[in-house]
């Protein structure tokens, strides 16, 4: 007798495991990061702190002036509002959210991984490879180690992608959900959209032969909130010949890994994105080059799939793993970001996360496919679990070790006393100069009371040279040090500027640096339209004494027809994501599991 398709099994998240391994993995998160729960912000690599209001989160969010910048006009990264989102999750302290999300990220991600595997499997042990898996990724572990929140939200998001658009076609309230969770996906991670949308054409494919086109326009309305957020940023990027530019990483640019030999690209082959990622021989040494291979395991799983697994479901699998380890390979050799003199690569971790996420679907269908009689398939899931446990020590130990880049934030990156002053909105700016090693100078132009992880805009880090805002601010800056008795103060508070902050370097001062410094102040301190509010842990302040003219209004009359379709779009998306009463009795009737067939494990 043929054993049925499973239809409406139980999701048994609890009886199955899946709550056991999401609280294991907050008792290790807690563990690894324990000296985070007394830090109110966190900083360090590409962390910066959130606006103070839930206003000025989400003023940041919107098309006009950017909040850094002589005058920088434009939409908002789309990233933008995913950090607004996630800062009006706690509104009287919005910076303690993302030293929140750096604790939950390891349950999160054992979470979402988990419940990703009941697209494939039924059986319990499956599943918690993959959960572990998931949670225990190479790149994770070195966004959370490095401080990178773009790469972390991606990650995070990507399962519930998989979760929902591998059933797109099957209700509106999946394909919504995948939708917003695409959304989220994007703005985090730019550079997966060329990979998304070949997955999206993939899946349209998929359902219009093998569905014979039932639930196309679902699966369709997968990209379309997403091509409505990013549109106008689009139009912006293409009405100035700077397309690549769309792929440029949000938030605080953070120059990483620019090695491009071969050592390198094996390492982006086992899911690492630098080629210290993996931080063995921060443990024992020389020994450490072959410790990237405990993640073979997992992958000779992966690649079994197509033999012994269903074949669409692997095949899909494992071509979206190949489509991430190829945009990594690209994205390593592609710069369209930079940081004052420094050019910055395309960071390769959110592609890996999908190289991954695509590994581990193949390795479980693997996994399922293999015959109780064969008493294999338990033992195989444990030797991925260990192997993957053990090739996370050293990241796991990085902040009790010192070897993170994490560190205590403070609310904001100018000192308190522009802090205090600058709470009221983006009015007034803070001229900052910094004497690089080099002898130059870094000029920036901060607007309100911080430069907010929020208000970073790649208008500013990617663009193909520098404008004339950029040119007037440099100006400006040569004639502060240079001539004493200059109208450049006028001219920067007829600008909106009232405070000019000589900054310091992390790593301190070269001699060039130190002479450019000592000049600056001799010039400053000289000038009368110049009050000396003293050395601060940030540099040393001068408040503007002449009148200062407020910036004008960030808003533009394109700012609320934007954020009028861009929210809309959203809004559709939330409310298509409701489930009915049909679609849930529709739910109940399928099986949970994509592409099962008869004899295939509940």
């Amino acid at each position: 007798m043929w054993s049925r398709v499973p239809v409406a099994e139980k999701l048994r998240f609890f009886s199955g495991g899946g709550a056991w391994i999401v609280l294991g993995a907050l008792l290790v998160s807690v563990v690894a990061f324990l000296s985070l729960l007394a830090w109110p912000v966190l900083a360090g690599g590409a962390l910066a702190p959130l606006r103070a209001t839930l206003a000025q989160l989400w003023a940041d969010a919107a098309y006009g002036a950017r909040p850094l910048g002589w005058a920088t006009i434009g939409p908002a990264d789309p990233f933008s509002a995913v950090v607004a989102v996630l800062g009006s999750l706690w509104p009287t302290a919005p910076s303690r959210v993302i030293v929140v999300l750096w604790v939950l990220a390891l349950p999160l991600s054992a979470l979402g991984g988990w419940f990703a595997a009941t697209r494939f499997t039924g059986r319990g042990v499956v599943r918690a490879a993959v959960a572990i898996g998931w949670a225990l990724a190479p790149s994770l572990l070195d966004a959370l180690v490095t401080g990178r929140p773009t790469d972390v939200i991606a990650h995070l998001l990507l399962p519930w992608l998989l979760w929902t658009a591998a059933v797109a076609h099957r209700s509106w309230s999946s394909a919504a959900v995948g939708s917003i969770a695409a959304v989220g996906v994007v703005a985090a991670a730019p550079s997966l959209a060329p990979a998304l949308i070949v997955l999206w054409i993939i899946a349209i494919i998929l359902t219009a032969g093998l569905g014979h086109g039932r639930g196309l326009a679902r699966v369709i309305w997968l990209i379309v909130p997403a091509a409505v957020v990013f549109a106008p940023m689009i139009w912006h990027r293409l009405s100035t010949g700077d397309p690549w530019a769309l792929l440029a990483d949000p938030g605080v640019p953070l120059a990483g890994d620019a090695s491009t030999d071969l050592v390198r690209r094996l390492l982006l082959g086992l899911g690492f994105p630098s080629g210290d990622a993996s931080r063995w021989d921060e443990l024992i040494g020389p020994g450490a080059a072959w410790m990237p291979l405990l993640v073979v395991p997992v992958l000779i799983l992966a690649v079994a799939a197509p033999v012994v697994a269903r074949i669409v479901p692997a095949a899909v699998s494992l071509f979206a793993a190949l489509l991430g380890l190829a945009t990594a390979s690209i994205a390593i050799g592609i710069t369209v970001t930079t940081d004052a003199a420094a050019s910055i690569v395309l960071s390769p971790a959110p592609a890996l996360s999908l190289f991954w996420l695509g590994t581990l679907a193949a390795a479980a269908l693997t996994l399922d496919a293999i015959p109780d009689a064969a008493r294999v398939r338990a033992p195989l899931a444990a030797l991925v679990m260990a192997t993957l446990a053990v090739s996370a020590v050293p990241a796991l130990t990085a902040l009790p070790r010192g070897t993170s880049a994490l560190t205590e934030g403070a609310t904001s990156t100018l000192p308190a006393y522009v802090e205090a002053e600058g709470r009221a909105g983006l009015r007034n700016a803070t001229f900052v100069m910094t004497p690089a090693s080099d002898g130059a100078v870094i000029v920036d132009v901060v607007w309100g009371e911080t430069s907010a992880l929020g208000g970073q805009s790649t208008l500013r880090s990617a663009r193909l040279a520098a404008n004339a805002g950029d040119e007037d601010a440099a100006s400006l800056a040569a004639a502060l040090i240079a001539d004493p008795s200059g109208s450049a103060v006028t001219d920067l508070a007829d600008h909106g500027v009232a405070f000019v902050l000589l900054g310091t370097e992390p790593a301190g001062d070269s001699d060039a640096a130190r002479a450019v410094r000592i000049q600056a102040e001799t010039a400053l301190n000289q000038r009368d339209d110049l009050e000396i509010v003293g050395d601060t842990g940030k540099g040393k302040l001068w408040r503007i004494t002449a009148p200062i003219t407020d910036r004008a209004d960030a808003a533009t009359p394109a700012t609320s027809p934007i954020a009028l379709l861009q929210l809309g779009a959203v809004a559709i998306a939330l409310l298509l994501a409701i489930p009915t009463r049909r679609s849930l009795a529709d739910s109940r009737r399928r099986s949970r599991i994509v592409g099962a067939r008869k004899g295939d494990a509940a």
